[in-house]
């Protein structure tokens, strides 16, 4: 009787670890996937808030089997290092510029360039179409999810207005990356700072104008320190962010969980666009009641070709560069000319940056 006792007491048991095991199990794979992604804009600005949108979509669409945590304002890491922290996995996912690290991404330098893109809207669909096609080695140790950017650059003065390309010579215009080089190449003088610190240097005449999207003019209130600005799609510069995730943590997500991503991350690709169309307008509606005055080159068609020929040799730059270095720098600025020509001829993307 003693051992019928002891063989039923071992059996329920046993019974309830098996149950105590079925239940760490279940709650194991139930837990959802935790990543954390690193993005140097601030909370409020348009692409962070745009980010975290993306971020709750992924988790909508996976059933809450993905958990996303942003870092803002470089708060995980200093925004040239995001990349690299993302191939390391200091972070899962991050945003950033590819222009922080010069000469790191070289292929896709290209989209920087003052290669006439109409608006913002154009700028991503032709980045990610780049992408697709020639697939850059350089970006090969990511998971690239999409890319965003803005519209082409303007150049915003506040010692004089420029409407002449002999008024830009000797002008210190506060720039870095590709828009240093627009700069030397139309006789000014580069002096590279934080965007952070531009507001204090225009206001102080540490520098006489500062280059930047048309929505730098309301979200850093750059039109509160300079009276003019002067623009032209095929001298401003651009900018290839892109959200990368960690290939190690891409590679253990579940292919179901990876296709969301992808899914997801495509449809956003027109929503930077279209955000930053439409931070565009409201840069320059802003600076126009603050009594900002614009020089849109395209109104004098003779001026405007000074400028250009003055900057094409950026371009013709860029593919001896590449040719150097065994890339194909010829056959991505024409895939990229012809994509712009494409887009700017379905409704849903042509028109200019801004509407006058």
């Amino acid at each position: 009787m003693k051992k019928e006792i002891i063989f039923i007491f071992v059996g329920f048991l046993l019974i309830g670890l098996s149950f105590d095991n079925l239940l760490a199990a279940e709650k194991q794979i139930t837990k959802p996937i935790e990543l954390s992604y690193a993005n140097f804009f601030p909370s409020a600005n348009h692409q962070f808030i745009l980010g975290t949108k993306w971020a709750e979509e992924i988790e909508k669409r996976t059933g809450g089997k993905v958990k996303i945590t942003l870092y803002p304002g470089a708060s995980l890491l200093a925004a040239e290092k995001i990349y690299e922290g993302t191939v390391k996995g200091v972070c899962d996912i991050g945003m950033t510029c590819l222009s922080y690290t010069r000469g790191r991404f070289p292929l896709m330098e290209v989209l920087d360039m003052p290669l006439g893109f109409p608006n913002a809207k154009i700028v991503v669909r032709v980045m990610w179409d780049v992408y697709k096609k020639f697939k850059p080695n350089e970006l090969a140790d990511t998971k690239v999810l999409y890319f965003t950017s803005h519209e082409p650059g303007l150049i915003s003065f506040s010692s004089e207005q420029v409407s002449k390309l002999e008024q830009m010579k000797g002008k210190k215009i506060r720039c870095t990356g590709t828009a240093a080089e627009i700069v030397v190449a139309l006789g000014g003088a580069p002096l590279a700072m934080t965007m952070g610190d531009v507001y204090l240097a225009l206001s102080k005449g540490v520098v006489d104008g500062t280059v930047g999207a048309f929505n730098t003019l309301k979200a850093y209130r750059h039109a509160e320190v300079t009276k003019w600005s002067t623009y032209h799609p095929r001298v401003g510069y651009t900018t290839v962010m892109v959200v990368a995730m960690s290939l190690e943590k891409w590679n253990h997500m579940p292919s179901d969980i990876q296709k969301i991503f992808e899914v997801v991350s495509e449809e956003w690709i027109d929503k930077h666009g279209l955000r930053s169309h439409e931070m565009a307008q409201e840069g320059y509606e802003f600076a126009k009641e603050k009594g900002h005055k614009f020089t849109f080159l395209e109104d004098d068609p003779k001026e405007a070709n000074r400028w250009i020929k003055n900057v094409e040799p950026i371009i013709d730059s860029y593919k001896k560069r590449m040719q150097e270095k065994g890339l194909p720098g010829e056959a991505v600025v024409k895939e990229a000319r012809q994509l712009i020509e494409y887009y700017n001829k379905i409704d849903k993307y042509k028109g200019g940056c801004i509407k006058r």
